[in-house]
């Protein structure tokens, strides 16, 4: 604990955990909440997989265009920019809910979280030095996390509270869109603690000063480095697009969850992946970054069958933290081993790539999944899941421990 002791004697390492917990907790609140208000407004689960599929389809077309704009800007002015554009766009899809006006505004969040998710590592890059940067990427993702849980709780709890304020219905869709505004005024506090953070312009890791590197498609498959990191993504956001998505909306129709009580599972659930983003910094000095990506995703993978075949929500609950926990243990030293193996010139782009993989996966699997739960079953796509999460861990283990590949 030290360790993350010493990271916020930086005051810009202190302000980038300031706003990542700001961002956290309003995306706590959009996590739980989001997919409930459009159940409510009378969007069935194939809709709903729709506009999931939506958001990942223009971020992947986007996301080599953000990366130049993250050049351009700066880590901290990409930030900035995707903040202010998600708290607008969040408005804008509770002002604005019929479906042409909610795509627009769907697609408008997912350029932004877009931005900061290929922003955020390269600026965490710029920031630290090497041998802090273990515990600032597991301390980061703990921070986010932590937030994320008490956003859920508050995501669960608050539409029950305004309803009753106001004489509505707990799950009526005006309840969800006022604590949806209160997420998106969120984002626009988190602009603070960000704009804070210092421009670096002389540091090894800076990508203000830096050209943007050109790119084509066909380089994916000429680099191999680049490749081992693409191909578990794109298997990876497959297997998260067939469950991870519509979760809220199969805790729901399979055992009738309240919002406080999806708000109070997702909430534990971000507490545990906390906790087990603490434990990844020591893990990974201790056995190594490569066995600690395949052991912990391994280790995920019963409790996977296990949530599918729970005959209760407080059972599936219990069995959904632990896996999510260590599957997610396993994401800041991915993202570390990757800033690591590419020079600072190619880290947005490659950021940038590895992110279109996974969202291109998630969005061909999301349509399916809510079709299959409306025609098949509940149940049939965490069974997809669980094979793709096996096919994702066996490639880190083929690319990177038995015959670890080198920039």
């Amino acid at each position: 604990m030290a360790s993350y002791w010493r990271l916020l004697r930086k005051s810009s390492l202190r302000s980038i955990f300031l706003g990542v917990a700001i961002l956290g907790l309003g995306y706590g609140i959009v996590g739980v909440l989001l997919n409930l208000y459009f159940l409510a407004l009378g969007y069935d689960s194939v809709w709903i997989g729709i506009f999931v599929a939506w958001g990942f389809v223009v971020a992947f077309l986007t996301a080599l265009p953000i990366s130049r704009l993250v050049n351009r800007l700066g880590t901290r002015g990409a930030i900035l920019w995707g903040i202010g554009l998600s708290a607008l766009s969040l408005a804008a899809a509770v002002l604005f809910p019929s479906p042409a006006p909610l795509l627009v505004a769907l697609a408008l969040l997912a350029m932004a979280q877009e931005a900061i998710n290929i922003a955020l590592g390269p600026l965490l890059m710029e920031q630290s030095e090497p041998e802090e940067r273990e515990h600032l990427f597991g301390g980061q993702t703990a921070v986010s996390t932590g937030a994320n849980a008490v956003g859920n709780l508050v995501g669960g709890w608050l539409p029950a509270a305004i309803a009753l304020s106001i004489g509505a219905g707990e799950k009526d869709p005006q309840s969800y869109g006022y604590t949806l505004l209160m997420a998106a005024a969120l984002a626009i506090v988190a602009l603070l603690p960000f704009s804070r953070v210092p421009l670096v312009q002389d540091h090894a890791s800076s990508l203000s000063v830096l050209p943007p590197e050109s790119f084509r498609i066909q380089q994916i498959w000429e680099d191999r480095l680049l490749l081992a990191f693409t191909l578990p993504a794109i298997v990876g956001g497959l297997g998260a697009g067939f469950s991870i998505p519509l979760l809220n909306v199969y805790l729901d129709l399979r055992y009738g969850a309240t919002s406080g009580e999806i708000g109070f599972i997702f909430a534990w659930s971000a507490a545990f992946i906390a906790l087990g983003s603490l434990l990844t910094g020591p893990l990974a000095r201790r056995i190594g970054r490569v066995p600690t990506i395949v052991w912990v995703q391994a280790a995920s993978l019963p409790f996977i069958a296990a949530f599918a075949l729970s005959p209760n929500i407080w059972w599936a609950a219990g069995f959904y933290w632990f896996r999510a926990m260590l599957m997610n243990m396993a994401n800041p030293i991915i993202s570390l081993l990757m800033m690591d193996s590419f020079n600072p010139r190619r880290r947005a782009t490659v950021n940038a790539v590895t992110g279109m993989a996974w969202m291109l996966g998630s969005a061909a699997a999301s349509p399916v999944a809510g079709l299959l739960m409306r025609h098949v079953s509940l149940t049939a796509p965490l069974w997809i899941t669980l094979g793709l999460y096996g096919l994702g861990t066996y490639l880190y283990y083929r690319f990177f421990w038995r015959r670890p590949l080198s920039s």
